[in-house]
């Protein structure tokens, strides 16, 4: 399995440093000196882990973590720094980042943690694929589109599917509302977990404000 690395730090004696530190057969990793080019790249190609240094010349490393996150929420962040404090570390792990090392650290601590990290990507993705392929051969129903206009709609439901927004489907009863419901939720990352249909129609109306958007006040 391939993965694909991203070190971003203002030092490019250091980035390429902990490039060496961490170059392996199975690793394709690329170094960037700013934010600006990090982001670029970031939305140009896929990353499986980015390290991130926490003091960059044009931002720092959480601003730049949750700009990161935004373009790539389900890759794997480490922080390093050279000046490590509980607090840094602490707002990184709130912000969902796997593990935060200082530079200064014997070099083997930081080829563990990342190997540790990537190890933890691949069970991810297996177990992932194991779940995509069950899903897969289950009796769900697919929406087969040969007209250019319904080809749109599948790429918006495939572009919004991806997201935690809340989606609202309209349109004539009849015209596979629920069936275009099923194939979000099954293009989503919650495709895992059960896709409950409720006819709102047969719940009263003092019943169905409760039901959509819960009991307590406010």
């Amino acid at each position: 399995m391939k993965f694909f690395l991203h070190i971003i730090d203002d030092e490019k004696t250091v980035a390429q440093s902990i490039k060496r530190v961490l170059q392996t057969e199975d690793r394709e990793i690329e170094i960037s000196n700013h934010a600006d080019e990090a982001l670029k790249k970031a939305r140009e190609k896929y990353f499986d882990l980015f390290l991130l240094d926490y003091r960059l010349g044009d931002t720092d490393g959480i601003t730049l973590l949750k700009q990161l996150k935004e373009i790539a929420p389900n890759a794997i962040y480490i922080i390093i720094t050279a000046f490590g404090t509980i607090k840094i570390a602490v707002e990184a792990m709130k912000l969902g980042a796997f593990d935060f090392i200082q530079k200064d650290q014997n070099p083997e601590v930081m080829r563990f943690t990342v190997q540790r990290a990537l190890d933890n990507l691949r069970l991810r993705k297996e177990v992932e694929e194991m779940r995509t392929s069950a899903f897969c051969q289950s009796h769900l129903p697919s929406i087969i589109a040969q007209s250019p206009a319904m080809k749109q709609v599948l790429e918006i439901a495939d572009k919004f599917a991806e997201t935690d927004s809340t989606i609202l489907l309209t349109g004539e009863t009849g015209t596979g509302k629920n069936l275009l419901a099923e194939y979000i939720h099954r293009k989503s990352p919650r495709f895992m977990y059960p896709f409950t249909a409720i006819n709102s129609c047969a719940i009263p109306s003092n019943l169905l404000e409760s039901e959509l958007f819960g009991y307590e006040k406010g």
